[in-house]
């Protein structure tokens, strides 16, 4: 048996939105691991990895 990489990619990404979306049940915010927004008259694409978070 061989580790395949893209299975434990796939299967991280999907338990992290598990927790991300027991969150939004416990504040009511919900957010996603991953979200698109696009003009699909766009002719350059830029993709950013945000975090939101604030320290009190």
């Amino acid at each position: 048996m061989t580790f395949d990489f893209r299975l434990a990619v796939l299967a991280c990404a999907d338990i992290t939105q598990k927790v991300i979306d027991e969150f939004a049940v416990m504040t009511g915010r919900q957010y996603q691991l991953f979200e698109y927004y696009a003009d699909s008259a766009a002719e350059l694409q830029i993709f950013t990895l945000l975090q939101r978070s604030r320290i009190r």
